[in-house]
């Protein structure tokens, strides 16, 4: 059945047209269906992770987090016992997770999979609240379901966390503004989210913080005067402090507060490299790389494009009546129909895709997620001030601000970082079909866009069932050909490839055959998976050696520590002079980098050890040599 909401019934108006209620814009969805949206929103991208979540493991970064957690369940604390890169609360999250359900990988992926529910749902409600149910369901499930595709991580690793608390604390901090009133309850509900953000990654937590404070403090001081933005922003910054006060409390208890501060935003910083090179990261590296600049000058194309020939459309967006709701409903079905597609061509070995299409849609929609928002709170920001901006488009306002945020301080570790795309990415599709639905040949546009966003959906779905995981010098093969079971209780409900299994049994027979359970051993530089599944603590205070994680002081100090204490078995993934080098260019400036001291520290110890096995690892051009200490 057709649902519509009559302007005339729902709102009055001011002299510019704007809405006086914005809580549900004119082109929003109606309650009901504002929520079975969500959920229609959250099953789709649940769907598109059930084939691949269990069934491969990401060896160069499976484990990093649940190991601090392990860590952190058995009574170690972070920044003092061993060097953690990233605030801790994934971590704590998976300490609390190992203490209910005990040392089983797959029970952090279970609750990525309610992250994820979680985050449709939350995005989904905060775009459908400004924009048409239809193009919020494109845009939202669109960028959760390109940032879930990328290949360097599982499910639940950094990159969800990182994403998921900003989106929270943006979607429920901007109810604390309308056209009509304040509310700071919801400031300071959103105030708790950013902290919570601030404590899972500090890219995201810094882009939610002052991504929002801005946006707030602009919007109510526009709509209803400075003495009520104070105190929607002291709301907000309260709530704000409540979860850094608990965990910081915690922490200076411990005596690791102080370490902790420089680990995560003096010295530790130095691993992503200088301040300048991170801020202009985006750029150089761009200009640099062939590739990510042909995907940047397409985002810069259709961006420009679209505020030439749309702009007076975003301008006055035509007010009409609610798009039909039960659209939703057969987009999703499209959806989901495009996912079980792309997985049942996952089964085809021989379906090829050139090299430059394989990094298709996540690349061009990180660039233009990044762009695109940056033009669009430009733009608003310019209306704002030269008075042209309508009272109802403050949310608009407040969400491109809030999007660009998000995407610039993740573009600091690396242009095309996944979480560059949301809700970037899905801002940019949603306010670009919003703008063209009434414009001269606007359904035919409408109609490329979708499509495109839904081929975009069948590509990806196919690489992660393809490929799953393609990082840190390993491979993993298509989850078809993950049939296994290990016998490692940590790996318990994973099903992997052979050769996969074959690797971790391998290695870890050699650990077990030469070490006992209280000798440190040493892993180089970022398989602690092997920490976990043979029960060996880490001889040094870094467990994962990364270069962009890993800072030099950290990565001199464990090479002084192999020196005067020589771990009982090293596993050591060899990296060639190109890696090391690559890695010091985009990281260190092109300056030597702390990685070679670790590498010399191996040399230097490496005529007191056995060379058990060298062998290339599966899925990788590179050589694992297993020592043993005579």
């Amino acid at each position: 059945m057709r649902t519509t909401i009559p302007k005339q019934n729902n709102t009055a108006e001011y002299k510019d047209g704007s809405a006086k209620s914005a809580f549900f814009s004119t082109a929003s969805a109606s309650r009901s269906s504002f929520v079975i949206g969500g959920l229609f929103a959250a099953a789709v991208c649940v769907l598109f992770a059930l084939p691949w979540w269990n069934r491969f493991l990401a060896v160069t970064n499976e484990g990093w987090h649940f190991f601090f957690g392990h860590q952190i369940a058995n009574g170690k604390i972070p920044y003092r016992d061993f060097y953690l890169f990233v605030p801790p609360l994934l971590q704590l999250e998976m300490a609390a997770t190992i203490k209910l359900f005990g040392d089983r990988l797959l029970a952090s992926q279970i609750v990525g999979l309610f992250e994820i529910a979680i985050l449709a749902v939350a995005l989904y409600s905060w775009m459908a609240r400004l924009f048409p149910p239809k193009y919020a369901f494109f845009g939202a499930v669109s960028s959760i379901l390109l940032c879930m595709a990328n290949r360097t991580e599982a499910l639940n690793a950094l990159h969800l966390p990182g994403m998921f608390y900003a989106i929270l604390a943006g979607t429920v901090a901007t109810l604390s503004v309308d056209t009509e009133q304040t509310r700071t309850s919801f400031a300071f509900v959103g105030g708790i989210l950013a902290g919570l953000a601030f404590l899972a990654k500090q890219t995201s937590g810094m882009a939610a913080l002052f991504g929002l404070l801005f946006a707030l403090g602009i919007v109510t001081i526009w709509l209803h005067g400075a003495l009520k933005a104070a105190k929607v922003l002291l709301t907000f910054s309260l709530g704000w402090s409540l979860p850094l006060i608990a965990v910081g409390g915690w922490l200076a208890s411990q005596g690791a507060l102080r370490d902790a501060f420089s680990d995560l935003f003096v010295k530790g910083t130095s691993s992503k490299g200088s301040p300048l090179q991170m801020v202009f990261r985006i750029f150089w590296m761009t200009w640099e790389d062939p590739y990510l600049l042909r995907y940047f000058l397409l985002a810069v194309f259709i961006v420009a494009g679209f505020l030439i020939l749309f702009r007076k459309q975003l301008e006055s967006p035509s007010s009409g009546q609610v798009e039909n709701n039960n659209q939703v409903y057969l987009v999703a079905l499209l959806f989901a129909a495009t996912i079980l597609l792309g997985w049942g061509i996952s089964f085809y070995p021989r379906v090829y895709l050139p090299g430059m299409l394989v990094h298709l849609p996540d690349s061009s929609a990180a660039f233009l997620g990044w762009v695109g928002s940056f033009s669009l709170f430009v733009t608003y920001l310019w209306w704002l001030i030269t008075g042209r901006l309508r009272r109802d488009q403050a949310q608009h306002f407040m969400l491109a601000g809030f999007s660009f945020a998000m995407a610039f301080m993740n573009s600091l570790s690396w242009p095309t970082n996944p979480i560059v795309i949301v809700p970037a990415f899905g801002f940019v599709v949603v306010s670009i079909l919003t703008a063209v639905r009434n414009a001269p040949a606007g359904k035919s546009l409408q109609l490329i866009i979708e499509i495109g966003c839904l081929v975009c959906i069948l590509q990806v779905t196919f690489q992660k069932c393809a490929s799953p995981y393609e990082w840190g010098g390993w491979s993993e093969p298509g989850v078809h050909a993950a049939t296994v079971t290990v016998k490692y209780p940590e790996l318990r409900g994973y099903r992997l490839s052979a050769q996969t299994a074959q690797f971790l049994t391998r290695v870890t027979d050699e650990i077990d055959s030469h070490s006992t359970e209280h000798d440190p051993i040493f892993v180089f530089p970022d398989l602690p998976i092997f920490y976990l599944i043979s029960h060996r603590q880490p001889e040094t205070f870094g467990y994962v050696h990364y270069i962009d994680v890993a800072p030099d002081f950290v990565d001199v100090a464990d090479a002084n520590t192999l020196i005067s204490h020589p771990p009982a078995v090293i596993v050591y993934l060899k990296s060639s002079e190109e890696d090391l080098r690559m890695g010091e260019v985009n990281f260190r400036s092109g300056k030597r980098s702390g990685q070679r001291d670790l590498v010399a520290a191996i040399s230097a110890i490496r005529p007191k050890y056995e060379l058990l096995d060298s062998f290339v690892a599966p899925g990788s051009n590179k050589t694992v040599e297993i020592l043993a200490r005579k």
